[in-house]
C-alpha cells in the first residue's frame, strides 16, 4: 500500500528508480514521490526528461542489471554536492498538483 511505501521510503538513505533502459516510461508516479521525499535517487532510467529532473537533485545513474554500475552510482551519490531544487518540489506535490488537474478538468466539463 502507498502509505506504507512512503513511510518506509522516508527512513532510507537512497531511493532507487530501477527501470530497464528499453522502457518507454517518462516521469513515473514513484519517481515524482521520490522528488517530494527529498532523498538522493539512484536511477537506471534512460529518458531525457527524467535526466533533466535528476540533474536538479542529488542523483546518480547506473546501468540496469549491473551490480558494479549500481555500486559505482552509490559511491558517486555519496560524494554529490547537488542540493534539491525548491521549485522542483512544488511540481510533484500531489496535494497541489491534483487540485490543479481537477480545476482544469472541471473547467472543461462545465
Amino acid at each position: 500500500p502507498y502509505k506504507e511505501m512512503i513511510a518506509l521510503a522516508k527512513g532510507v538513505d537512497y531511493l532507487v528508480n530501477p527501470i530497464k533502459a528499453s522502457a518507454a516510461q517518462s516521469v513515473t508516479n514513484k519517481l515524482s514521490d521520490y522528488f517530494v521525499l527529498q532523498k538522493p535517487i539512484i536511477s537506471s532510467q534512460e529518458c531525457d526528461e527524467v535526466d533533466a529532473l535528476l540533474n536538479r537533485v542529488p542523483s546518480a545513474k547506473y546501468v540496469a542489471g549491473s551490480v558494479e554500475s549500481f555500486f559505482d552510482g552509490v559511491k558517486r551519490l555519496r560524494n554529490s554536492r547537488v542540493k534539491f531544487s525548491c521549485d522542483l518540489l512544488g511540481l510533484f506535490d500531489r496535494r497541489r498538483s491534483y487540485l490543479e488537474i481537477n480545476d482544469v478538468l472541471t473547467s472543461i466539463v462545465h
